[in-house]
Order: structure tokens, then C-alpha cells, then sequence
């Protein structure tokens, strides 16, 4: 006699039965690829990849200043362009400086650096232009002098303006230094420019998606997984936001009305320094694109790198922008450096792409800021 229906279904594993069985060979599958990855030689090579990111790899999001530098932090980069590694070092507000407290020591001239990664590329912190500056500073003055680097990679004047607003006023500072020009006009010259628009790279997004992760930065096999199928990355192009090697089909183009934001940003941050009776240095900073100097052959590659497009829609920003903030300058009455030609007399290597100096670089840079700033020291 046929078995009933109801009698075949309390004979098969129920449905959560089943369920179970197939979470647990998941979870077994799980685990032995897991282990099987981290036996495996290749892993290495993956977390390195993961892990050698640059200088996407100290940084932290942040809802209003898009991204931050870890506070705390100590990372060597090995490989650096001028031999050896990069020990990058911040103190406890995640600034590439030595610990400094809020209020200023009695008799001390404090002067803060603003700006983008430019303020904090050398391969030590000793070796970056505000230490070398107060280095220089401290050796022809009677005072002490305490220079403040407060640099973060990847920021424009937008958030140089918030910083200053919310932080670097209650640090009592004697001088400010303005050190930008790059940044807002990189962004400026992408299709998709927007005024104050925060944007990140994709390498940047990829590297804060894992730090912000903790399936994908502790389980290999989550982040294969993850990457490879699930959310797959195409970051092929990536460096068409920062070299823009030829072949990369971007629509560059200058916007005029991203540089009218920043010659606004600069604006508020100059009235915001004089109503405090701070003294503000507004400095453009030097290029790739608008140096005369004698290129090295390292110089010459990097800028035949760039793509044709960039590199016209980018030297337009340049200029334009270098007008708009001597403008302001001019009309708050604050001092103002033009340093797109600081380099020009210099044969040595100078500039390790088309922005970040060398460390050689550093030490021209705060010899110019010392000769401008040792007269306006009391």
C-alpha cells in the first residue's frame, strides 16, 4: 500500500532542517577556504595589496571634512621615490605634527599650516617643509617659534575653511598659512565638478570601505567574495584621478565657477584671521605644469604622463586661480606668495609627480617661507 503524502513528509528533514544543514556546509565551506587562503603563499601578496595603499591608508572617514588622518598613528611605506621608506607618524588629533596644546605657551610665536597632502609629503616628519620651517625659524629668532603642521591629503580649501573655523582659531595661532592651489582646481577640471563638493577617488572609496568593514577587513575570503563578485571594482582607471596618464577618455574642462569658490573659501578664512588678529600668508603652491626649472628625467616622465586634455584644461585653472587669489590678497590686505616659479632655479629633483616635492623640495620651500615670515615675527 503507497505511503500517504503526509506520512513521506514527516519522514523528510523539515525545511529549517534543511536550512540548517546548508548554513552549516556554508559555514564549513566557509572556514576551510578561510584557512586554506591564509595557508596559502598567494595571501600574502593580497593583504600587501590591500595594505599598500599610499596615503589612502591613514586616513579615516569624517562626516563633514569627507576624510581625516588617523590620530595615533604610526605606518612605514616602503619604496619611497628617493630611496629607503616613508615613516609617517600623527599625533593624538591626527595631524602629521608633534603634540601641541590648545592653548599657546607664553611667549611662543605659533604659526599653522593649512592645506592638502603637499603640507605633509616627505618621507619623515622631520624631513616635511612646516618642520624644517620651524627649524629655520627657531635657529634666527629669539622667540621660540612652534609651527603647526595641520595638512590632510586629499583636501581642498573647503575644508581648510572648517578646519580653521571650528579648530585652528581656539589653538591661539600668531600666523596662518594658507599652502593650497592644486586640489580644488584637480576636482575643478572633472566633468562632474561640483563647488564644494568633497569628492574621493575610488582608490581612496576602496580603501575606506574595508577599514570601515570588519567582514571584509578580517576575512579574506568575505573580501574576495565581496570584491571579486559581489561588488566588483574596477580600479583599472584609478590613477586617472591623480596622473591622468594618456589614453584615459575624461572630459577634462575648466570651471569657472569652481574658482570662484575658492577664491571665496580664501576670502572667509582671511576675514575670519583678521577679525581674530591673526596674520594670514596666502601661498599658491608650486607645480609640475608652471615650473621653468630644468625637468630630471623623472620630472620629464611624469609629465609626459599626463593626458594632453588635463594638462590644458589644468594650466588654465592655474592661472586663473593664482589671479583670483591675489585678488583677495590684495583686498584683505593679507601677504601673499606666489610660489608656481619657487622652483625654477633648482636643477636637482624637485617634484616626485606633478605636485608632491621631494624632500629636497622641502627645504626650498621653507627656506622661501622663512625669508618671508622671519620680518613679520615681533
Amino acid at each position: 500500500m503507497a505511503e500517504s503524502s503526509a506520512e513521506m513528509r514527516s519522514k523528510s528533514p523539515s525545511v529549517v532542517v534543511q536550512v540548517l544543514l546548508v548554513l552549516l556546509f556554508v559555514m564549513i565551506l566557509f572556514s576551510v577556504l578561510e584557512f586554506g587562503l591564509h595557508s596559502l603563499s598567494v595571501v600574502q601578496a593580497l593583504v600587501n595589496r590591500r595594505s599598500n595603499q599610499g596615503a589612502f591608508r591613514q586616513l579615516a572617514d569624517h562626516p563633514y571634512l569627507t576624510t581625516v588622518l588617523k590620530p595615533s598613528l604610526t605606518t612605514i611605506l616602503p619604496d619611497y621615490p628617493e630611496g629607503g621608506d616613508l615613516v609617517f607618524t600623527t599625533d593624538s588629533r591626527g595631524f602629521r605634527t608633534p603634540e601641541f596644546t590648545s592653548s599657546k605657551p607664553e611667549s611662543t610665536f605659533r604659526i599653522v599650516v593649512l592645506g592638502g597632502s603637499t603640507v605633509v609629503a616627505a618621507q619623515t616628519n622631520d624631513q616635511t617643509f612646516p618642520a624644517l620651517l620651524q627649524d629655520q625659524l627657531n635657529a634666527s629668532s629669539s622667540r621660540t617659534i612652534e609651527v603647526i603642521n595641520a595638512g590632510v591629503p586629499t583636501w581642498t580649501s573647503t575644508q581648510e575653511l572648517f578646519l580653521l573655523a571650528t579648530e585652528v582659531l581656539n589653538w591661539e595661532p600668531d600666523l596662518v598659512i594658507v599652502y593650497d592651489g592644486r586640489n580644488d582646481l584637480h576636482y575643478g577640471v572633472l566633468p562632474n565638478a561640483e563647488p564644494n563638493l568633497l569628492p574621493r577617488a575610488s582608490q581612496q572609496m576602496a580603501y575606506l570601505e574595508d577599514y570601515q568593514d570588519p567582514w571584509r577587513r578580517n576575512f579574506m575570503t568575505y573580501y574576495l567574495i565581496d570584491t571579486r563578485v559581489i561588488h566588483p571594482r574596477d580600479l583599472s582607471n584609478q590613477q586617472a584621478e591623480i596622473s591622468n596618464p594618456d589614453g584615459i577618455p575624461v572630459n577634462y574642462a575648466l570651471h569657472q565657477n569652481i574658482i570662484e569658490t575658492y577664491a571665496r573659501n580664501l576670502d572667509s578664512m582671511s576675514a575670519l584671521l583678521t577679525a581674530n588678529g591673526v596674520e594670514t600668508l596666502m601661498v599658491f603652491q608650486p607645480n609640475l605644469l608652471t615650473t621653468n626649472k630644468p625637468l630630471t628625467a623623472y620630472e620629464q616622465t611624469n609629465l609626459d604622463a599626463l593626458q594632453s586634455t588635463y594638462t590644458e584644461a589644468m594650466l588654465a585653472m592655474l592661472r586663473e586661480a593664482a589671479i583670483a587669489a591675489e585678488q583677495v590678497a590684495q583686498q584683505r590686505n593679507v601677504q601673499w606668495a606666489d610660489f608656481s616659479g619657487v622652483f625654477d632655479d633648482e636643477a636637482s629633483l624637485m617634484l616626485l609627480d606633478d605636485v608632491h616635492q621631494s624632500n629636497a623640495g622641502n627645504t626650498v620651500l621653507a627656506q622661501k617661507l622663512s625669508e618671508i615670515i622671519a620680518p613679520m615675527i615681533p
